[in-house]
């Protein structure tokens, strides 16, 4: 990792391995990494057989939370009966198989896949969009934005937390972590109960049902979504429009008051931003349809 400077966070994050020494994308991990065993070219193929089967049907083979998907890669039982397979040749199915067999010297090499009939014969494939791969890649794409999205509001740096002791700051971390990493799981969970036992091992979709954490992230997440949260920095959009018409008004009547000095010109000047910045298009406050004076 030191030895990598150029390295963006993404990567870094990327090359980081775990407490088994496990290196890269879960999702993408083939059986012999996961299980911790000695690993080659293989990998590549089985990654690209992940990335084959995204593009083919819009999601992932397997899924779920960490063990879950441990266990899932291991087993490696693939789903070809779900509706969007209907479309797709038995040619490009027999690929995806043998490029995910689980048992890697059983597993097609790469050479072995460029020379593959679905791949050979790719002139002659039909090249008409499928709606519903579509749909299901958007929706992919959609929960990859959601996951991203969660990791970057958690690395918001608290200033607060800058002032904590070092020790009380290290157990902030790891709480945090250990939260933010909860969360993040719990949202290949609740994707698993979205797209229903038709897209993974039945007995694996059963566990997340069975789940009783889960369940109690479920509700909490409900009670959230159920309550409206007002801070003071970030009013809704129907009353920062009632304030800023207010501090518009109230800085029309201070910039034209009855006596000439009824401002100094500090105040003046400072009374002429605000009603700039008030009444700037991005604000989109007029008062009475009037111009900035």
């Amino acid at each position: 990792m030191d030895n990598r400077p150029l390295v963006g966070p993404m990567g870094q994050a990327y090359l980081k391995s775990d407490e088994y020494g496990r290196i890269g994308t879960p999702h993408y991990m083939a059986p012999e990494v996961v299980s911790s065993q000695l690993y080659g070219k293989p990998v590549d193929v089985w990654a690209a057989g992940i990335l084959l089967h995204v593009l083919l049907v819009g999601y992932l083979p397997f899924t779920g939370t960490r063990e879950r998907l441990f266990e899932a890669i291991c087993r490696g039982r693939l789903r070809f009966d779900a509706p969007l397979w209907d479309d797709v040749s038995d040619a490009a199915k027999d690929l995806v198989q043998r490029m995910l067999t689980v048992d890697h010297t059983q597993r097609i090499n790469i050479q072995e896949v460029l020379n593959h009939r679905w791949i050979r014969d790719r002139d002659k494939q039909n090249r008409i969009h499928l709606a519903g791969t579509v749909e299901e890649l958007k929706k992919f794409n959609s929960r990859r934005r959601l996951r991203a999205a969660t990791l970057a509001a958690a690395s918001v740096d608290d200033e607060e937390e800058d002032e904590q002791p070092p020790r009380r700051l290290a157990l902030v971390e790891e709480a945090n972590a250990a939260a933010v990493n909860l969360i993040v799981e719990s949202l290949d969970d609740v994707a698993v109960l979205q797209d229903g036992p038709s897209f993974m091992d039945p007995d694996l979709f059963h566990s997340v049902l069975d789940d009783l954490q889960l369940r109690s992230l479920l509700e909490v997440y409900d009670r959230i979504a159920c309550t409206v949260v007002v801070t003071s920095g970030r009013a809704p959009a129907a009353e920062g429009r009632t304030r800023a018409r207010a501090a518009l008004e109230a800085a029309a009547r201070l910039r034209s008051g009855v006596a000439p000095g009824a401002a100094a010109p500090a105040t003046a000047a400072a009374v002429h931003d605000l009603r700039r910045l008030l009444a700037a298009p991005h604000v989109k406050v007029s008062v009475g349809g009037g111009r900035e004076q």
